[in-house]
């Protein structure tokens, strides 16, 4: 229980600290979202009180097609033959979701511009925050219409760094285009945020005051940072160690005085919940072909979607296995703990 209000504080948190820095009518509609975050975290806990465990967060890889072929992608790296859900398979498990108290949506791929049916649909589902995760390469202007009329679509640009980190991984001229589009959205009204990989080899930068301070002058709103999970053990970056995290918690806390805008790392400091928030303590994800995983980065699962019922996949026997141990997956040397079990003797692992 105590993870479950913490985290929603959390959540309500960084979506009061992005109503305070947007535009008049971005203000209005975030509060409403914190509203609507409230309503539901009251839903889930009456559901929990009934023995129903619903998670706050379901991460949504809609498709496993990219318009890149990005230097150590990790989904790339685990792709597998899928035949992704249709359509309205994936509006109805948003719909599933969205009924149970789920109350945030991060819609990732893949690219998920190349479902532009299922993003308008999510247009529709205004009670919930829908974070759409894009290289924006492909932006174009059906995607600049859509989220200009549709204020719960909020777009989350993710980055490499600087030029020289981000072309390094997507190509030559990948962060001019980046930069170009993100000028695109911000005349048009757009309130957006940025999601910037976090490396050990690129910290610096990406925390100094003049690269943050260029995506603000593009329309930035907002700042995530994502630890760097490795593809492969022979990738050329290194993960996140915890002096690296510690140092990264101590730079947003300046970089949010100094902006006066939310920075936030993902998963961040799990230890404060408890320990691992995947398999449904926090959030779960749904990959293309609707296979329930307990995070993006863990691509194990033993039920899907739309075939399993919702209820049935949050409490399948992984993911009750997994939310059984989460102290034992606190990760104390930065990357993924749920990954770094496949190196553990395999009676130990889940």
């Amino acid at each position: 229980m105590r993870t479950h209000i913490l985290f929603t504080k959390n959540i309500i948190r960084l979506v009061k600290e992005a109503a305070t820095s947007a535009g008049a009518k971005e203000h209005g509609i975030l509060l409403r979202i914190v509203k609507d975050q409230k309503r539901a975290a009251r839903q889930r806990k009456r559901s929990l009180k009934k023995g129903m465990h619903i998670p706050q967060i379901m991460i949504a890889s809609i498709t496993g097609k990219c318009s890149m072929n990005c230097l150590g992608c990790f989904h790339k790296a685990h792709a597998r033959t899928l035949n992704e859900l249709s359509d309205g398979d994936w509006l109805r498990i948003f719909r599933s979701a969205s009924e149970l108290g789920i109350s945030v949506f991060i819609i990732a791929g893949g690219e998920p511009f190349g479902r532009p049916e299922i993003l308008t649909g999510l247009s529709a589902f205004s009670d919930v925050l829908i974070a759409v995760y894009t290289n924006l390469m492909t932006l174009d202007t059906v995607m600049l219409d859509l989220f200009s009329k549709s204020r719960n679509l909020i777009p989350v640009i993710s980055l490499e760094g600087g030029e020289n980190a981000t072309d390094s991984r997507r190509g030559k001229g990948a962060f001019a285009s980046i930069m170009n589009n993100m000028l695109l959205m911000r005349d048009a009204g757009i309130f957006f945020g940025t999601s910037i990989t976090a490396w050990s080899e690129n910290l610096e930068e990406i925390t100094a005051g003049p690269f943050i301070g260029e995506l603000i002058a593009s329309g930035s709103s907002f700042f995530s940072f994502v630890e760097y999970v490795p593809a492969d053990p022979a990738a050329p970056y290194s993960v996140l160690t915890r002096d690296d995290l510690e140092a990264l918690e101590e730079r947003m806390k300046a970089l949010r005085r100094e902006c006066r805008k939310p920075f936030f790392l993902f998963p961040g400091n799990e230890e404060q919940y408890g320990g691992c928030l995947a398999a449904g303590r926090g959030f779960f994800h749904v990959a293309p072909d609707g296979a329930v995983e307990p995070c993006p980065f863990a691509p194990v699962s033993d039920s899907a979607l739309p075939k399993t019922g919702m209820i049935e996949a949050l409490n399948s026997p992984l993911f009750k296995k997994i939310r059984n141990k989460p102290l034992t997956l606190t990760e104390k040397n930065g990357g993924c703990s749920l990954r770094s079990e496949r190196n553990l003797p395999a009676d130990d692992r889940l």
